[in-house]
């Protein structure tokens, strides 16, 4: 049972002093944690074992506020409890630092899931710890299949060693990463990824694993492929070429066609050069045909449709073979199958497009979120920035591909520029408040590093901090009115029993406690007035703590009452 409460409780709750005692404090804790705060309560009761938890309590405003609770029992010669003192100390900055904290979490899994790429994370043990949802749609695996070492079943069997080997190499050595393997996709087919990983250190230099991405590749590699074979093409032209290569005659009559040329246009032998292909392509070749005579060579795209009704591109080239005297005598037409190219060009275009159309997605989360938004390279020049951070900076004139320290050059060496690089240094992400001269507000900021520089979300919390600053005033303000008398300046009834509680506690200190009012003090004050009675009250103040040692305590308990606690008095 409460037997007694400091003032600030009954200030904070909005309960009288009289509604505490008891088991009246239980109306001041949270609905929602009233139970398990009252039986954790009694089961310390019960066992005498100390109590300790955090819990919301409402205060006089209605709203609900974090501390943490902790209690211990105080007990006799025998071991017997005979009381229990607890306290409440103010957590709620830290718990809502803590939401703060899974917010940003929640943001990053967010901004993850809609990267272009997928995104992955490992611990300092190299067990994988996050997937993104790329990742979960590129290959069709289940997150917990990905995690740990699971992510390797998703390698083809061929590359998987070599992949295990190469990360593990890199992670005993805490270096960057960047491998390429095949990776078995949903759909069950194989595709050709890059995967590379950055490794993340603790503020105190510790291992903390890696954070890394993987790229489809597929068709990047199937346009380089096709690139090395149509080389592979030209320097075996005059023995085994694979393309199709005809001599014609000024008229277009087909002189020669090798193998392959036959092969491609599925051509029978003889007949005019522009056989096979498509007939809205005649003017075209008519042209390239009279180019050629006149002795200027040409180049052309065009398409069929084979046998089979696929559709064959093909990139011709057109040039004059000239006689003796330089004159043009024959025409060589060399035809070169373009389809693969054209499709991994159009996927590519695809991709592009689909990318950025990420890309914009990603831009409306940005311009939608409460925070100013900027992104600089590894330069400091400005990238991106939201309608927010334009707003924001309005006075500094933001653009895209200004200097950072250009915009604020008194910050070049100041604190937000040593956080900023921090951040690029260790590649991690820096969060801190600070007051910003330049634009004279303070500001809540988290900069984010990247393969390509740094994302910067800040937010003006100017005023947050001046009402911060004023509520502690405020608070220190009352605490002090409420333990101390108004017309003396000395410690009031409240403080004088504190204080006496404590010298009692102490048994191994010998004490004395004075007790003294004024005699005529009440003729003063009708005679002379109570102006004259308060005057004289404050004179005995001064004079009463001029005569006692720093260590003793002198109170004003109401009227002409005056107290001393004396400690250490033998």
């Amino acid at each position: 049972m409460v037997l007694d409460v400091g003032t600030r409780w009954c200030e904070r709750t909005g309960l009288t002093y009289e509604e505490t005692l008891g088991r009246g404090f239980a109306t001041a804790l949270h609905p929602d944690e009233r139970a398990e705060v009252l039986g954790q309560w009694q089961h310390a009761v019960q066992t005498g074992e100390p109590c300790s938890l955090e819990c919301r309590y409402i205060q006089a405003d209605g709203r609900d506020r974090w501390v943490h609770v902790r209690a211990t029992a105080r007990r006799d010669d025998e071991g017997r409890v005979i009381r229990w003192y607890g306290t409440l100390e103010d957590i709620h900055d830290r718990k809502l630092a803590e939401i703060a904290l899974r917010e940003s979490e929640l943001r990053f899994r967010v901004m993850s899931d809609d990267a272009p790429v997928a995104i992955w994370m490992c611990d300092a043990d190299g067990l994988g710890t996050f997937v993104s949802r790329g990742w979960l749609e590129m290959t069709g695996l289940a997150e917990a299949e990905s995690l740990g070492h699971g992510w390797l079943q998703a390698v083809h069997p061929k590359d998987r060693e070599r992949a295990g080997q190469e990360f593990m190499a890199a992670h005993a050595l805490c270096q960057p990463y960047r491998t390429e393997f095949r990776l078995r996709r949903a759909d069950g087919s194989w595709g050709w990824v890059i995967d590379q990983g950055r490794p993340r250190f603790g503020v105190d230099g510790s291992f903390l694993g890696y954070v890394g991405s993987v790229t489809d590749i597929t068709e990047r590699r199937a346009m380089e492929a096709a690139l090395r074979e149509s080389e592979a093409f030209a320097r075996s032209v005059l023995e085994s070429s694979p393309n199709c290569i005809r001599v014609l005659d000024l008229e277009g009559s087909l002189q020669f066609m090798n193998r392959a040329g036959y092969r491609i246009l599925e051509a029978e032998q003889g007949g005019n050069w522009a056989e096979n292909l498509p007939v809205d392509y005649a003017d075209e070749a008519r042209q390239a045909l009279a180019m050629a005579k006149a002795g200027i060579p040409s180049q052309h795209e065009a398409h069929r449709i084979m046998r089979s009704g696929a559709v064959q591109w093909l990139e011709i080239g057109i040039v004059p073979i000239p006689d003796a005297d330089g004159r043009p005598a024959r025409i060589l037409s060399i035809a070169h199958d373009v389809t693969d190219i054209r499709q991994a060009r159009e996927a590519t275009e695809q991709a592009k497009q689909e990318a950025e159309a990420a890309a914009a997605r990603l831009s409306s989360v940005l311009e939608s979120t409460m925070d100013s938004v900027i992104v600089v390279d590894r330069d400091w020049r400005l990238t991106y920035l939201n309608g927010n951070a334009s707003r924001a900076l309005a006075a500094r004139r933001p653009e895209i591909g200004i200097n950072l320290w250009d915009m604020f050059p008194e910050e070049v060496e100041g604190i937000f520029a040593r956080q900023y690089r921090r951040a690029l240094a260790q590649q991690l992400p820096v969060a801190f408040e600070e007051f910003l001269p330049a634009l004279n507000a303070w500001f809540e900021v988290q900069a984010y590093p990247t393969p390509e520089g740094l994302s910067i979300f800040f937010r003006d919390i100017t005023e947050r901090r001046r009402a911060e600053q004023d509520r502690l005033l405020a608070q220190e303000k009352i605490t002090h009115m409420a333990r101390h008398d108004v017309l003396t300046g000395l410690p009031n009834r409240v403080l004088f029993r504190e204080r006496l509680e404590r010298a009692v506690a102490e048994s191994y200190v010998s004490k004395a406690v004075l007790y003294l009012d004024l005699d005529g003090f009440k003729a003063v004050n009708d005679t002379l007035g109570h102006p004259a009675g308060d005057a004289l009250l404050r004179l005995v103040s001064e004079r009463l703590q001029g005569v006692v040692r720093g260590s003793d305590l002198v109170a004003r308990l109401g009227g002409d009452e005056f107290a001393i606690v004396q400690a250490s008095c033998a």
